[in-house]
């Protein structure tokens, strides 16, 4: 097991006088050099004085530098020597076997440290267990946990004067939200770099948290919390990537291979919601992969919050019990910091959606309800159309429940605006009455939308506009007069309905 020549300066510390290290190395040994040895290994520390290093390795050392601990300190260091990292001992050549000792408990130490955390990775190993026996060698305050705050492990120490540390023993999550709001750093931002290192608001100490990769779509994450603020030892950051990797390895052994565990239909959900790839067939695969049947009367709702439930927190699952003691049949997942409900249901919603007003009014949140649908794998696209309806509303929106069926038309506008120039999808006869009103400062333009949109009936346009019956005939006969045609019979009048749509 590899030993890097950091961790071995570190041990050796304060009987290390010079450090001369010009590339990275680790160690599966030591050993004293001594004729006939002419062929120096990478991976071995080599202890000596300079004179006995024979001429015929300094040529070799010229063009490959190896690592040696040294028991004498050169006045000036030899060329041959500059390519080679090495340290030099503080005693003399006669302290050979003290270094032979030291150098031999700290290997021990150190592989039987890496051979123990080696032995643990098991499917039926717990975190916690790794972390204790990592803070074996690292003595550094650690804690691991979810998206969602909550503490997988911790370590059983109790820093002074750690606010942070002392709210991470006592389960974080929901009942510290306060908290977590001012710590730093945040979720997204390690899941952006992968690992970040800060000095905590909450702490005052330096803190370095890594991402460790569980599934496709979630993570766990572990901190490392320093008890001052200087910077960490470049030995400390090499064993803690180290460490992170034997989580990693566990993390993945803990999560059953896709090809041999079924998923829950609410695992797949998140997966299917998630996924980038919004390709039938492809989603259809995996629905068949898992013993899921694609076929079904669905509907899906969608939860938003308005308030601190804006980012996921433990109590999300919280509100997720409770919908599913409501709703016994449905499915639930936390997309992001959104509640995703599937009901497998050929009935009205609605009389479903009563039962959740509770939870709603409680909780500061709004529901989308799409419409029914047919196929699980167009799962994603309902979602997309429940992500249009709630981004219409504003954090003082009222209704609680939204219905899909209302926001229908607007929503393929929206869409056709986004594929098509506005001038490809307007009629004609609104060029013509949009230039009729502007050259004359008169109102028609208003008045064709809104008489197209009620079915052309004289009685529901006049009330809408709040004008007289006859004052609408006028302005009708004059609109029709400009087009040519008389509106109500003209096969132009369904185009210019729903380019009636695209415009008001």
């Amino acid at each position: 097991m590899f030993i890097p020549i950091e961790f071995i300066e570190r041990e050796l510390q304060d009987t290390i006088t010079v450090r001369h290290i010009k590339k990275h190395a680790s160690f599966l040994a030591f050993q004293i050099l001594e004729p006939p040895i002419s062929d120096l290994d990478d991976t071995v520390l080599y202890l000596c004085q300079i004179k006995d290093i024979g001429s015929d390795l300094r040529e070799t050392l010229l063009l490959d530098g190896k690592n040696f601990l040294l028991f004498d300190n050169p006045e000036e260091i030899p060329v041959w020597l500059e390519t080679s990292n090495f340290l030099v001992c503080s005693s003399g050549y006669h302290e050979l076997l003290s270094y032979v000792n030291k150098l031999g408990n700290i290997f021990l130490t150190y592989n039987n440290w890496e051979q123990n955390l080696t032995q643990h990775l098991t499917p039926d190993s717990e975190y916690q267990e790794l972390l204790n026996i990592g803070y074996e060698l690292l003595q550094t305050p650690m804690a691991i946990m979810d998206a969602n705050h909550q503490i997988i492990a911790i370590t059983d120490v109790s820093p002074k004067n750690d606010t942070l540390y002392f709210c991470l023993q006592n389960g974080y999550g929901f009942h510290f939200i306060n908290i977590i709001n001012r710590s730093n750093p945040t979720l997204s931002e390690v899941d952006a770099c992968g690992v970040v290192e800060t000095i905590n608001r909450v702490s005052g100490k330096r803190l370095r948290v890594y991402r460790i990769h569980v599934t496709q779509h979630s993570a766990y994450y572990i901190g490392f919390h320093k008890q001052d603020q200087k910077p960490f030892h470049p030995v400390d950051i090499t064993l803690f990537d180290f460490f992170v990797k034997q989580l990693e390895k566990l993390a993945s052994l803990k999560q059953p291979s896709t090809a041999l565990q079924e998923k829950s239909i609410a695992d797949l959900l998140e997966e299917i919601i998630l996924s980038e790839d919004t390709c039938t067939p492809t989603l259809h695969s995996l629905l068949r992969e898992n013993g899921v049947s694609d076929k079904g009367t669905w509907q899906l709702l969608c939860l938003r919050f308005t308030n601190y439930l804006k980012f996921r927190t433990t109590h999300h699952y919280e509100i997720m019990s409770q919908i599913k003691q409501q709703l016994p049949k449905c499915h639930c997942a936390l997309i992001r910091s959104h509640i995703a409900i599937l009901m497998p249901t050929k009935i009205d919603i609605r009389q479903y959606l009563l039962k959740l007003q509770y939870i709603l009014i409680t909780n500061d949140a709004i529901c989308a309800c799409s419409t029914q649908y047919s196929s699980l794998s167009d799962t994603k696209k309902i979602w997309n159309q429940l992500m249009f309806i709630l981004d219409q509303q504003s954090d003082t929106t009222h209704t609680t429940i939204l219905y899909y069926e209302d926001y229908f038309q607007s929503h393929c506008i929206q869409t056709l605006f986004e594929e098509f120039p506005k001038e490809m999808l307007t009629h004609s006869a609104f060029t013509v009455i949009r230039s009729f009103d502007r050259k004359n400062n008169t109102d028609y333009l208003r008045t064709l939308i809104s008489y197209l949109q009620n079915n052309c009936s004289m009685a529901a346009t006049a009330e809408i506009l709040n004008i007289h019956r006859n004052s609408l005939l006028y302005r009708i006969r004059k609109i029709e007069e400009l087009l040519g045609y008389e509106i109500s019979a003209s096969e132009e009048r369904k185009h210019m309905l729903f380019s009636s749509f695209l415009i008001s």
